[in-house]
Formats: structure tokens, sequence, C-alpha cells
């Protein structure tokens, strides 16, 4: 207003700050991939605050309320498909990853197998004795580990991030009609940041610094038992 002077009051500042956020959402969601249906957005937004800000007196309280129920039904509205498409997206992510960590671990097991047979890799199984010089004796493998068996572990991983989000996610907030998840991590950066995490516990639980036991099931046996290997990654 031409004629106010001194600092504005703190309601009205913090009702302003909530039609800026929403606008920005708005945009984000709208502007590129539905500019019509930002425009109806945004012209619904201007009137809302036109009638909180203009006139002699600010109507707060009202202002409040509309723009509430405002973000409400667009949560309503646009909730469902929000959901559903980074599920989609982030389950396309979990197969990519599950398909190939799997296709790493067969590989690995394979080589390993190839290695022992020939002479190039000595286990317990396959004692390089008398092959003092051999490169069988500088490499060891430890059979009580199963490449294949964190493949599996990690690919169940996956699948079970997808899942978190799913049953987490039962409610959105306003604020997820621009990022689905609130630490604006994308799906390959989620799949990536809790997949090593995944991998560490695993190692964990493979030398048995930390074992979790429930009923006969040990993490201890991820390496023993594919069904172990893939509750455990869940």
């Amino acid at each position: 207003r031409d004629h106010w002077s001194g600092d504005v009051p703190l309601d009205q500042r913090k009702l302003q700050a909530m039609f800026d956020d929403t606008c920005t959402v708005i945009r984000s969601r709208f502007q590129k991939r539905d500019p019509e249906k930002f425009g109806e957005l945004y012209a619904e937004l201007v009137r809302m605050a036109q009638g909180a800000f203009a006139g002699e007196h600010a109507q707060v309280s009202q202002g409040d309320a509309s723009l509430e129920s405002f973000r409400n039904a667009l949560i309503r509205s646009e909730g469902p498909s929000i959901k559903n498409e980074y599920l989609k997206e982030l389950a396309i992510s979990a197969g990519t990853a599950s398909v190939g960590l799997v296709v790493i671990g067969v590989g690995l097991r394979a080589l390993i197998h190839l290695g022992e047979k020939h002479g190039l890799i000595a286990s317990d199984q396959n004692d390089a004795v008398g092959k003092v010089e051999s490169l069988a004796s500088a490499v060891r493998w430890d059979v009580h580990f199963s490449p294949m068996h964190f493949a599996i572990l990690l690919a169940a991983t996956m699948w079970g991030i997808w899942l978190s989000f799913a049953v987490r996610s039962m409610n959105l907030a306003f604020e997820q009609l621009q990022h689905a998840e609130n630490d604006l991590m994308r799906p390959w950066s989620r799949l990536l940041t809790f997949g090593l995490l995944a991998l560490i516990l695993a190692l964990f639980f493979h030398l048995r610094i930390l074992t979790v036991s429930i009923g006969s099931v040990s993490t201890s046996q991820i390496c023993d038992n594919l069904l172990i290997a893939v509750f455990v990654g869940l």
C-alpha cells in the first residue's frame, strides 16, 4: 500500500510466503508440461491473493483458509498421479539395477569357477599345494563369500527401496507435488546411495561384525541361502 510505512505485520509476511511457495510448486509442476493448467491455477492463485491483500485491511485469516483449501484440492487431484509417476520411474530404475546386479554376480561366479579350474585362484577347496610359484598361491578366494548371493541381496534391496517409498508416502504433503521425496534425491541417486549402504551392512553381516537373528534365520547365512539373501536385502 502506498500510504503504508513501517514493517509488514508478521502474519501478512507468513501468508505472502505461503503464496510464493504455492506459486513455485505449481510453476515447477505445470508450467512446461501443461501450460493451460498452469495458467488456470495461477489465475486462481492471483484472485485469492487479491482477496487477501487488496483493500484497506488485509484479510489474513480468509486468505489463509482459501490458500489451504486450494492446496488440499490440488493434492487430492494431482497427488495420485505424482506418486504413481515416481513409483513407475523408481520401478524402472530398480528393475534395471537388479537385473544388472544379478548378471554381474553370476558373471563373477563363473569367472571364479574358471579361475579355480585353471589354477589361477586358490581356495580352501582348491589348495595350491606345490604351486608356490603359481598365480594361485598369491590369489586365494574365500569360499565362504559368494558374489552371486551378494548380488541377489543387493537386487532385492533395490525393490526394498521401491517398497519403502510406496508404504511411507501414503499421504503426500503439498511440497511433494514438486519433489516426490523430501530429500530431493532422484531414483538413480537413491538406489546408488542406499545400495552402497546395504553393501556395507551386508559385509558387516557376512564378517559377523553384526548379527541379527529372527527365529532360525540369521544374517550370517546370507551367503548360504538365496532366500535368506533376498529376505535380508528386502
